[in-house]
């Protein structure tokens, strides 16, 4: 083990039992992307895939520089509000049970996106012929099943699931309606399964868990392990799916992994962490030209319909320099793509003290619509090993609409 590596973990150690003192916020902005970022470093200096690279002193500068300018922004914002009167994680559950909900437009909100849903998905299967599950190249037709601005409701699953979770967190009796979102949730839950796009189950996963931990107590050890072991289950039967025609030996011999076949099993959680920031290091030893937006702006680009043209005209390649089959990058590679230096200083710094903004907002008003912003941010910091959904027009449409029925449903509370 490299002393990187080991310096890393050891951070994650000491991460992990601050963590577990009574009264600690686990989702604390500098604690999440601390461990989450130790965690990647240490585990991809391992080096155990003969595709990985020593890296020059240049990239590793980059690397620190993006880290810590993200810190830096967090800091920020900490400071500037270190004064200010916050309240604690069980203060926000107690506050928050004062919320004036309004029942029956947070139902007929679900309901309504339930039918777009379900209307725009059957469009698409139709336009289509099938779902990609049942397609004969599986892979190819995820990617490309879809219609500009219909699949924006389809993609709207985590936030059809998230909000029947909160109709059984704050809303009391209606055993009918109950029963009706259940049978909504199974409905969207396993339908979006045919699509076989484990991301959004993901998405729903992470911001539902950050809701229910800042509303409830719910989130105790033993409901914990039980939702756990039920996601890691769906989660490894998609991945079957997904990756149907490889076998196991196939993945760890692409992969060209150091260590023996017998734990091969770790090939595909293993090169999925690691390859995002050897990808990254190819980019920034070998990009000779910048896109100034393009990337950080994709959503904008994509709503406006200008995406594709702009790509097609200055012939873009959205995934450069990446190997061996594996084409992602963690959160601050479009901002490095469009402006190199310059922009992961400012890129990050803006994104770290944006979602410590959020995070103090929270703290400060215990207000739903603080956590449930707080929670969509956390999202991107428990995935910024991996992409940067904030680029993501699916994810910028959900977290709107999020906000939209929120500001609809909820009033302030009367204390």
């Amino acid at each position: 083990m490299s002393i990187v590596s080991l310096f890393c973990f050891s951070v994650c150690l000491l991460i992990f039992f601050l963590c577990i003192r009574k009264g600690v916020d686990i989702f604390s902005p500098a604690r999440v992307f601390g461990f989450i970022w130790a965690f990647t470093i240490g585990i991809t200096d391992l080096k155990f895939s003969r595709l990985q690279n020593e890296w020059p002193i240049y990239v590793w500068g980059v690397l620190l520089i993006s880290i810590l300018f993200f810190l830096l922004g967090i800091f920020v914002v900490y400071v500037s509000s270190m004064y200010s009167r916050k309240f604690s994680v069980d203060q926000i559950r107690k506050k928050i049970k004062s919320q004036i909900v309004q029942e029956n437009r947070l139902f007929l909100s679900i309901v309504i996106l339930v039918f777009a849903y379900i209307v725009s998905l059957s469009v698409e299967v139709i336009s289509f012929g099938n779902f990609p599950l049942f397609d004969a190249s599986p892979d190819r037709a995820r990617i490309e099943f879809g219609l500009f601005g219909i699949h924006l409701f389809v993609g709207a699953m985590p936030l059809i699931l998230l909000l029947i979770i909160e109709y059984f967190l704050f809303v009391k009796n209606y055993l009918v309606k109950k029963i009706i979102l259940v049978l909504f949730f199974a409905i969207v839950f396993g339908s979006y399964f045919f699509l076989l796009v484990r991301f959004s189950y993901v998405v729903f996963i992470c911001t539902s868990i950050c809701v229910v931990y800042y509303t409830s107590k719910l989130l105790n050890i033993k409901n914990t392990t039980i939702v756990t072991i039920i996601f890691f289950f769906l989660f490894a039967y998609l991945l079957e799916f997904r990756e149907a025609k490889y076998a196991e030996h196939f993945i760890y011999i692409i992969s060209d992994l150091k260590f023996s076949e017998t734990y091969a099993a770790f090939a595909g959680p293993y090169m999925y962490i690691a390859m995002n920031l050897e990808n990254l290091a190819n980019v920034i030893v070998k990009l000779d030209y910048f896109t100034f937006g393009y990337y950080t702006f994709d959503f904008l680009f994509a709503l406006t319909g200008l995406k594709h043209w702009l790509a097609n005209y200055y012939g873009l390649i959205e995934r450069i320099y990446s190997t061996g089959g594996f084409n992602t990058y963690p959160f601050f590679y479009p901002y490095y793509r469009d402006f190199g230096l310059l922009g992961i200083t400012i890129g990050t710094f803006l994104l770290g003290a944006l979602i410590n903004t959020v995070y103090i907002w929270m703290k400060y008003t215990a207000s739903i619509h603080a956590i449930i912003l707080y929670a969509c941010l956390n999202f991107v910091l428990l995935i910024s090993f991996f992409t940067n959904p904030l680029t993501m027009l699916n994810y910028i449409f959900m977290i709107s609409m999020l906000l939209i029925i929120h500001w609809f449903v909820f009033r302030p509370s009367r204390i």
